[in-house]
């Protein structure tokens, strides 16, 4: 048989978003994953992810010594842990590999350290005194072995990757014979899920987790500067200036209202991201996005130049540049523009 095996519970949102695709474009394989909760406490929820997450390696723990699988789908390793993933790659018969982020050559996930990306370990394993695991603690044995598992089995492997920047990045972590599939997340319970709002409330709106990779630090540097123009925070930010909002918000809970009614909204990630749902979501609201451009990331290798406003990460360069697009109209509707009607060839595509 064939499965997609996983500790992601399908959902809306990032990871769990882009399983549902993943569940509908390879309809012959089981998922093995947790189910969604949908208890209206969230610590319930998050207790009951936890206790099928430890019943799923239980019954994975008892059965992968004694049985050959055929193909296997590994989804999000750091969370289903390296010793499972690299077992189930040694036991199928044939692999697909999705890199949903840097985790085959950063222990945190999201390669980045101090506010800058980081590929110093893409050729070697060697994580500064100051990194750790992330989502979750891992055992760095675990994590060294798995990489060299992979390139040991190499030969049945399909990485499956959103764009050719992390194209070049499996390729210079395991070599140009590595086998890369491009597959593209469509969004499609976001696409005709959105509306266009011609009030704006706030100037810039952060959209994203309250995580430092997402650029949260950086996004509130860049209010602390404007002082003359408002932000919005879709989590709780500790800070006593008076141009500062900050609401805890998801997206189906009004963010999307909030983001509508924005002029510019923000998704400074400082790591080599793919292509992120944020980005996705603003652009079909037809608000302008700021991103973070480095070498590997979506904002280099798949988005039109014309579709983003530019960041570099230095501040009064981004401060600049950020005020010159707020005080041109014209500015912010030909980038809104180019941006919507790229993400829906993108997403028709």
């Amino acid at each position: 048989m064939n499965f997609i095996v996983t500790m992601i519970a399908p959902s809306k949102g990032g990871a769990g978003d882009y399983l549902e695709e993943v569940r509908n474009q390879f309809e012959d394989f089981l998922l093995l994953s947790p189910v969604n909760p949908k208890f209206s406490n969230e610590l319930v929820n998050t207790v009951f992810i936890v206790f099928q997450r430890l019943i799923l390696k239980f019954i994975l723990l008892l059965t992968l010594p004694f049985i050959k699988l055929d193909k296997v789908i590994v989804y999000h390793p750091q969370t289903l842990g390296y010793w499972f993933s690299s077992n189930l790659i040694k036991n199928a018969s044939s692999i697909y590999y999705f890199v949903l982020d840097s985790s085959i050559f950063c222990i945190k996930s999201y390669n980045h350290r101090n506010n800058i990306v980081c590929t110093h370990c893409i050729n070697k394993i060697s994580p500064f005194a100051d990194c750790n695991f992330f989502p979750r603690n891992n055992s760095i044995k675990r994590f060294k072995r798995h990489r060299e598992i992979i390139s040991l089995e190499l030969h049945k492997i399909e990485f499956i990757v959103q764009t050719d920047g992390y194209k070049n990045i499996v390729k210079s972590v395991f070599g140009q014979n590595a086998s890369c599939r491009l597959l593209k997340m469509k969004f499609p319970s976001i696409k005709h899920n959105n509306f266009q709002s011609f009030e704006k409330k706030y100037d810039f709106v952060f959209h994203g987790n309250n995580v430092d990779a997402k650029g949260s630090s950086y996004a509130l540097k860049l209010a602390e500067s404007f002082s003359h123009n408002n932000f919005f925070f879709p989590f709780h930010v500790d800070s006593k200036k008076k141009n500062i909002v900050s609401k805890p918000l998801s997206w189906d809970k009004g963010l999307k209202q909030v983001i509508s009614k924005s002029k510019i909204s923000l998704c400074p990630s400082i790591w080599s991201a793919p292509v992120e749902g944020a980005i996705i979501k603003t652009m079909l609201l037809k608000v302008p996005v700021a991103i973070h451009v480095n070498e590997y990331s979506a904002s280099n290798t798949l988005f039109p130049k014309d579709s983003f406003i530019p960041l570099t990460g230095v501040l009064v360069e981004d401060l600049n540049t950020l005020k010159n697009y707020l005080n041109n109209d014209d500015k912010l509707f030909n980038v809104s523009v180019k941006a919507f009607e790229w993400v829906n060839d993108y997403i028709d595509g």
